[in-house]
């Protein structure tokens, strides 16, 4: 049986909001869309969505600040920063405004369905503060780079800062 999940996405583009929302929706999930931080905000708090994923880089506020912002009002809420920014610090900032997952765009599709599954199972949990919490890289930038659990991420060529 596959359950349905609401899924909420913020972007400031609607390309990726309508692409992202049509994946979701193909893989039977429901899908709502914002193309600001603040709109995200009130959207999570009307629908409730089980799984939120939130751009970095918005026109009126920051992901960062939108990740705070929702899991003040739902401590269980399951975030993923879907961005191009990739640094070690910004992972350290996406981890610090409450996060669960930190992807780089572009992503893959198998990735996505990862992650849904993850949050449909109620694993969003963060385990430690080390390696679990460690980028969520896409297959080609998986080919790209070496790394070990423990290493820091490190930027793949072609990766849009």
């Amino acid at each position: 049986m596959t359950i349905s999940l609401r899924i909420l996405v913020v972007d400031d583009h609607p390309d990726i909001t309508d692409i992202l929302c049509m994946q979701f929706e193909l893989m039977g999930h429901r899908c709502s869309a914002a193309h600001e931080g603040r709109t995200g905000i009130e959207i999570h708090h009307a629908v409730d969505p089980d799984i939120a994923i939130i751009d970095i880089g918005l026109p009126d506020i920051s992901g960062y600040e939108v990740a705070r912002a929702i899991r003040a009002a739902n401590p269980r809420a399951f975030l993923v920063a879907l961005t191009g920014w990739g640094e070690p610090s910004d992972i350290t900032r996406a981890r610090e405004a409450g996060f669960d997952r930190h992807l780089l765009k572009p992503v893959d599709s198998a990735l996505l369905r990862e992650i849904v599954s993850e949050a449909a199972r109620g694993r969003g949990e963060i385990e430690s503060e080390g390696s679990a919490f460690a980028r969520s890289r896409s297959t080609r930038e998986r080919r790209a780079v070496s790394e070990t659990p423990d290493s820091p991420p490190a930027p793949a060529e072609g990766i849009r800062r």
